[in-house]
């Protein structure tokens, strides 16, 4: 059973190992390639309407939203769940992750991504590409100019808001 148990975690932490391009960690170099049947949790924070998002005071609770990764690639919805009276100021978690990403083949979220744009901007990101050679063209685009490959008008890249948390799990059966 020892044996077993430790044959899954090997495997489990192969499929999941973190990539870190040439270099230690650093904004926008950490990445795992989603396969199935990863999860995605996306939990997003909300504030007051109108008040400055951080402040502990405005703060009023979290939506989550739970994406899993299809057999054919696609990122599916699986559920939400919705906090009551959300500020209308502020997106719903679901309407984070953009839809053209979650309908690609393949995808690679990233831990966090430092734009140019806004010295101070972090986020995690997710890419969808048709393509392995695609997303990896797309991954070198990224760590060279962020703003080129995530801005207003790209349908591969989704940018979490800062104060959103982005994580990864894996299941242990495959989707239907």
């Amino acid at each position: 059973m020892k044996t077993l148990l430790l044959a899954f975690a090997l495997l489990f932490a192969s499929c999941t190992t973190p990539h870190w391009h040439s270099g230690p960690p650093a904004p926008g170099r950490g990445w795992i390639d989603l396969i199935p049947p990863m999860q995605l949790r996306v939990e997003n924070a909300y504030y007051r309407e109108g008040a400055p998002k951080r402040d502990l005071a405005a703060y009023v609770g979290t939506e989550v939203a739970d994406y899993q990764l299809q057999k054919s690639g696609t990122l599916l919805l699986l559920s939400t769940q919705p906090m009551k009276d959300r500020p209308h100021d502020q997106p719903p978690v679901e309407q984070l992750m953009q839809s053209s990403v979650r309908r690609y083949r393949y995808h690679r979220f990233y831990f966090e991504v430092l734009f140019k744009r806004n010295s101070s901007a972090r986020g995690s990101v997710v890419l969808g590409a048709r393509s392995i050679a695609e997303l990896d063209r797309l991954t070198e685009q990224l760590l060279a100019d962020p703003d080129s490959v995530c801005n207003d008008r790209s349908t591969h890249c989704t940018v979490f808001p800062h104060d959103c948390s982005v994580s990864i799990e894996q299941k242990s059966n495959p989707p239907a």
